[in-house]
C-alpha cells in the first residue's frame, strides 16, 4: 500500500474472466479528526497487463489527492456516485 502525502492508497487488480482484461480497484485512506476517511474508485478503461491496470490507479489516486479533493468523508454511511463511491459525513 503506498503511502502517498500522508494518505494509503490501496490497490486491488483483478482480472476478467471473460476477456483476460485487467482492471485496479483504488481506495485512498487517511486518518483525519478521530476517523478513518476514504475514496475509492476505478480508472476509465481496462488493460492488457496487471502492472498497467494498477499504475493508472495510483496515477488517478494521487492525481486526486494532489487536486485536494474533499470528497473524503467518514467512513460509515457509503454512498455511491457515479463510478466512484463516496462516504458522506454532512460536514
Amino acid at each position: 500500500m503506498p503511502d502517498y502525502k500522508h494518505r494509503w492508497i490501496e490497490l486491488s487488480p483483478r482480472q476478467d474472466t471473460h476477456d483476460g482484461m485487467w482492471r485496479c480497484h483504488y481506495m485512498i485512506i487517511e486518518f483525519r479528526h478521530m476517523s478513518w476517511r476514504y475514496r475509492q474508485g476505478y480508472p476509465d478503461g481496462v488493460f492488457a497487463s496487471r502492472d498497467a491496470a494498477a499504475s493508472v490507479a495510483l496515477e488517478e489516486a494521487q492525481r486526486l489527492v494532489d487536486a485536494g479533493v474533499d470528497q473524503m468523508a467518514s467512513v460509515g454511511t457509503g454512498e455511491q456516485q457515479g463510478r466512484r463511491e463516496y462516504a458522506e459525513d454532512g460536514s
